[in-house]
């Protein structure tokens, strides 16, 4: 593979990981703006655990596979205009005892919008999002700093080749790219 079209796929990779990143701090944000609306507006009752909403999460690393389930609370409550089913924002790595009674924040206006109020699964669930979104952005920013200066060594290595040589244009040497339709134009290597 030619070495710019490279380092344009290693750039494509990044920008659909780092939209991912962002995607995933948006994401986050919103979960805490909604708390933080919550908090401004929401009541405050008790609901009960009726079930858990399990989700799997799955990953390769160093060629084993890891999987973990995270939990998200359903909770029953009385609302306003009668009993109201929702499921709590907050994820943990432990099922939710069914049966339990927990304090919750509901929304008047929008009553499928709750937090628990404390204990396990409390909060918005979205502070991890930003915080790896932050992270990730930064990773991604010395990821592509990093490919940027290698790319650079590359085409300042290439440009100080002695093209004094015998038979340097004749064979059409070029260390990045086998060989394959490159010529010397002036004191360049030019590859197509």
């Amino acid at each position: 593979m030619p070495t710019g079209a490279f380092f344009a796929f290693f750039f494509i990779i990044l920008l659909l990981i780092g939209g991912a990143v962002v995607w995933g701090a948006i994401q986050g944000a919103q979960k805490v703006a909604r708390s933080q609306e919550l908090r401004t507006v929401g009541r405050e009752t008790t609901g009960t655990v009726v079930d858990n909403q399990m989700e799997s999460h799955s990953h390769h690393h160093n060629g084993h596979h890891h999987s973990r389930l995270t939990f998200r609370p359903v909770i029953r409550y009385h609302g306003p205009n009668g009993e109201v089913t929702a499921i709590g924002p907050a994820d943990s790595s432990r099922s939710f005892v069914v049966g339990t009674t927990v304090p919750i924040r509901y929304h008047p206006d929008k009553p499928d919008q709750i937090e628990i109020v404390s204990g396990q699964g409390r909060g918005s669930g979205g502070v991890g999002g930003i915080v790896a979104g932050v992270v990730g952005v930064i990773v991604l920013v010395l990821m592509a700093t990093f490919a940027c200066s290698v790319k650079q060594g590359f085409d300042d290595f290439g440009n100080g080749v002695d093209h004094s040589t015998p038979g340097f244009g004749d064979s059409g040497f070029d260390p990045f790219r086998g060989g394959d339709g490159c010529t010397v134009d002036g004191n360049r290597v030019v590859c197509e």
